[in-house]
């Protein structure tokens, strides 16, 4: 038994021993911050991970532990006496801790980025006009050519095959079905909306195939709403909840009539001033109806071939008072003293004849006076549409 007792009490000079491995490792290091390149980490790797299992093994016997002692101790006062020399060293080990670590650290940024996000729109209501630039993208690379019957696919029978269309996959992420994370979502500039798609078996008003996009907030804002849709027609609405009555989210009728009724005044001024050289045509933005309309700035642009003329609008706030968005309509001259007045929102196109009466259509086409006319809500945002 006495040849195995220096297995139960080593020697101290293993310690020196031991201290001199170190300082041979340390030489090695030093050698190699001279070279003119820099090594991997796979290279230093494989020096200093078969070293870190050698002495990982020489703790646990405990004859080899003060071998290991040593060398610990060695390696260490080397690291203090030149750290640039011994980052060959130290580098491999600090890699394999950020490897072993890094699906914790990636929880951890997951988790405050959510944090972050929640904190900063979770208190408030999401904007309807990010919605809107959604629906834009979305109408202008993947449901658009679903309208014009030019992505081979027709109108899908559900998401999937919407998402089977190659420019519809880009904006899979943002649709309510996947559960992701960041930095897929949460990410700054994520406006929380998520939307979903239908096909809807009521057809378009050109007798077409219909379909249905609802956009809602993230399901963990926990927001009731709004909720905004667009179908096949264009027609994008709005509402505060599930059950709400829903709103046009925008129209360009009222602005028609303002422009109608500025020309009618406008017209009476000059007749009334006995002004002869006053153009029926131009009276909309000219002096006369800068006079009778001083609430908008009437300017046109450009006439195009047909003889439309480009009536750019731009309503005048009051000091305080929030600016109002601006518009565009289409003046035409149907005969003497009478006109039609044009427009589009979205998908839809509006006319009020030379009458006064309002049309839409949906199709590719400027409306007619054939056309129905439109649902009250879209003359007035104001107003519930009746049609669910």
């Amino acid at each position: 038994m006495r040849y195995f007792a220096w297995l139960l009490r080593p020697p101290r000079w293993l310690v020196g021993i031991g201290a001199l491995a170190g300082a041979a490792v340390f030489i090695v290091a030093t050698v190699l911050s001279f070279l003119p390149f820099e090594p991997s980490d796979a290279s230093r790797s494989s020096v200093t991970v078969p070293v870190l299992l050698f002495v990982a093994a020489t703790l646990v016997l405990p004859a080899t532990r003060a071998f290991a002692a040593g060398f610990m101790v060695a390696l260490v006062l080397a690291t203090f006496a030149d750290a640039k020399a011994t980052r060959h060293w130290w580098a491999p080990m600090r890699g394999l801790v950020m490897r072993v670590t890094r699906p914790m650290r990636e929880r951890q940024a997951r988790e405050e980025h959510l944090a972050a996000w929640l904190a900063q729109n979770r208190g408030q209501s999401l904007r309807v006009s990010d919605a809107l630039v959604l629906l834009s993208n979305l109408r202008g690379s993947c449901l658009g050519p679903l309208t014009r019957g030019d992505s081979g696919l027709g109108v899908p029978a559900d998401l999937d095959g919407l998402l089977a269309y190659p420019m519809c996959e880009p904006y899979r992420t943002s649709t309510r079905r996947e559960q992701l994370e960041w930095p897929q979502r949460y990410f700054e500039g994520d406006t929380g909306w998520r939307w979903e798609f239908e096909r809807i078996a009521q057809p378009t008003l050109n007798a077409g195939p219909n379909f249905r996009v609802v956009l809602r907030p993230d399901s963990l804002l926990e927001h009731a709403g709004p909720v905004v849709e667009e179908t096949g027609d264009g027609r994008i609405r709005v509402r505060e909840r599930d059950g709400a009555p829903w709103h046009m989210v925008s129209t360009p009728v009222p602005t028609m009539r303002r422009i109608r009724e500025c020309v009618l005044r406008a017209a009476a001024m000059a007749d009334s001033a006995g002004d002869t050289t006053a153009l029926f045509e131009y009276l909309a933005d000219g002096y006369y109806a800068r006079k009778a309309c001083r609430e908008i700035s009437v300017t046109s642009s450009t006439t195009r071939d047909n003889g439309d003329r480009v009536l750019d609008i731009v309503p005048r706030s009051r000091p305080g008072q929030e600016r109002a968005e601006t518009g565009v309509v289409l003046f035409r001259m149907v005969g003497p003293r009478r006109f039609e007045v044009r427009g589009r929102a979205w998908g839809s196109r509006y006319l009020l004849d030379a009458d006064g009466l309002p049309h839409v259509t949906t199709a590719d086409r400027d409306a007619g006076v054939s056309d129905p006319a439109p649902e009250r809500c879209e003359e007035d945002t104001s107003v519930a549409c009746t049609n669910t």
